[in-house]
Formats: C-alpha cells, structure tokens, sequence
C-alpha cells in the first residue's frame, strides 16, 4: 500500500524554536533574576572576608596572649627600637607565635646583629606573605610592588607617649606620660624608642645595661593594667599602601578617622560601605571581636577623632 506523501512529511516535522518575542522574555527574566541574586551574593561574599578578617584577628589575639605569658605579662610593642639601632614591630615580635621560622624574626636573634625587618632583614619588609595579618577584603597594592601580597591590615591603638616618630630619640617614661595614669590612660600600642639613651625601666623585674634588649626587660603595658579587658582595643584595621608586614610605618592608629584613605585620588582608596558594609572589626583585649561602626568604638565620646571609649585604658569612658 503506498503511504501518502503527507504522512510522511508529518513523521519528519520537528518541534518549532522559540520566536523573537519568546526569546526577548526570557533574556529579560535572566537579567532580572541576577540583578537580583548579584548584590545578594555580593553582600554575602563580603560578610564571609569580613568573618575572616575577624578569624584572622582572633588567631593574633591568641599570638599575643601566648607572648605576654613569655614576656613578662606585658603586651607586645606596636614598635620598638633598640639601642643597637634594629626595631622590632608588632607582628615581627608576634611572628613565630603566628606560624614563623624561629631563625626568622625572633627578638633574641636580632639583637645587634641583624638589620631592622622593615628595612630589609632576614624577613625583611614583605617578605613573609603571612596572610593572617592581612585582612582577605584589603586589596589595595602596596606601595613596594615587590612585595604584592605581604600587606598588613592591623594595627594596635596609639598610646599618647608616641609623641616622637619611631626613628627619634623617646625622652623616656615620665610622671605624665608613664606608666598610664587616669589623665594619660590612652591606647594600649606602644611606640616605643630606646636607642637614645639607656633603657628605661618600670617593672622591677626588668634588667638594665647589657642584654637588656629583650621586649620582657622592657617598659610596656602590662596586663594588670587593663582593668577591663573585654571593653579595651587590642587590634584593629587599617588600610594603607604603605603597610607592609615588618616595616615599621603605621603600625598604630591614632583613632577611628584612620581605618580607611578617604582621598578617592589615591590608589589606596577605600570605601567604608562597602570595604565591610559600613564597619570595622575591633579585637579586644580578652579575645572577642567587636564588629563596629567608627562611632560605635568611642564609646561616650562625642568625636570619632578623638580617643575614647574602646580606644583607651580608662574605665567608664
């Protein structure tokens, strides 16, 4: 029997495509759905660096607390400069405890024979790459191009004695200026500049003359001094290109105008809605981690340029 040529033109007929208007629609569903879904996948990307960063503050803070137990209850330096002319930054004092090689950064071998870190040292400035002193949402170059991925991100708060820069004589510790007093308890980072003369001292344990050039030997802020850790800045974050780890540049932040370059001309530009959507991570002295905006961290303070609430030793403030 033949079969008529229009059953077989059936049988070869395919589906029909989408048409223009079809096309158009669903283009249009896609595009909205993303810009949908993409702030919401921004924002959450965002919240998990900002988690890091506060990971990464809490792992310093348990650097920092295994230190002060091997120096004399005393908190690291933000800096500290010897006689012998080297110095020595918070996170080259803190860097074994974070993971370093011993024969790398420790205090003890670089007494007098070794060049200062930040300039150049045997871990010299940006040589490490350790990440945990760098916050995962910093991206600005630093200003070394040699060192791309040695930035940091932290530093501690100014205490008032850093009046001088760090390569300047330190007139030493006086009745006003040391130890912390209620009219000077300001931050908790010590600037602190021994190579102008003999070193000072205020713990009667500490030594004096030769050898004395070990940060538990020296004046610094010890933990009975803190007399309400959970409420004291430790650590916080502050964005520059000049930060790179050992270099002794910018290791303090003298209050909460100074986390973030506000200067859209410069390359280190950042904007703080949305560097952490509006805020910083601020490590305390008893190990939590205070997400906060500038105004939030001064506590009564009326000015987020001048030091107050988490910012100082002072109770109450």
């Amino acid at each position: 029997m033949k079969i008529p040529n229009t059953a077989i033109r059936r049988g070869r007929q395919t589906a029909p495509g989408f048409t223009l208007i079809e096309l158009l629609v669903s283009i249009a569903i896609i595009a909205i759905l993303a810009a949908i879904l993409l702030p919401v996948l921004s924002t959450a990307m965002t919240k998990s660096r900002r988690a890091n960063c506060a990971s990464n503050l809490k792992q310093i803070h348990t650097a920092a607390f295994t230190y002060t137990g091997d120096n004399g209850d005393k908190y690291p330096f933000a800096v500290i400069r010897w006689r012998t002319g080297t110095a020595n930054t918070w996170d080259d004092l803190l860097y074994t405890y974070l993971g370093g090689e011993a024969n790398a950064a420790r205090y003890e071998d670089l007494i007098g024979s070794q060049p200062q870190l930040g300039q150049g040292g045997p871990a010299g400035e940006g040589n490490r790459g350790n990440k945990t002193v760098q916050c995962p949402s910093d991206k600005v170059l630093r200003s070394n191009a040699n060192y791309p991925g040695a930035g940091r991100s932290y530093v501690m708060p100014r205490h008032a004695m850093h009046t001088v820069p760090a390569w300047a004589p330190n007139p030493g510790p006086t009745g006003f200026h040391w130890p912390p007093n209620p009219e000077n308890a300001t931050g908790i980072g010590l600037n602190w500049d021994v190579a102008g003369g003999p070193s000072p001292t205020w713990n009667p344990r500490d030594a004096t003359g030769s050898g004395a050039e070990i940060p538990g030997r020296q004046v610094g802020i010890h933990k009975n001094l803190i007399s309400n850790p959970e409420e004291t800045l430790l650590f916080t974050e502050r964005i520059r290109r000049e930060m790179l780890q050992g270099s002794f540049e910018y290791q303090t932040i003298e209050n909460a105008t100074q986390h973030l370059i506000s200067n859209r001309n410069r390359d280190d530009y950042n904007n703080i809605a949305t560097y952490h959507l509006g805020g910083f991570n601020y490590l305390m002295a008893d190990g939590h981690v205070e997400f906060w905006t500038p105004e939030e961290s001064i506590g009564l303070g009326l000015s987020v340029a001048v030091q107050s609430g988490a910012w100082t030793l002072k109770v109450g403030d």
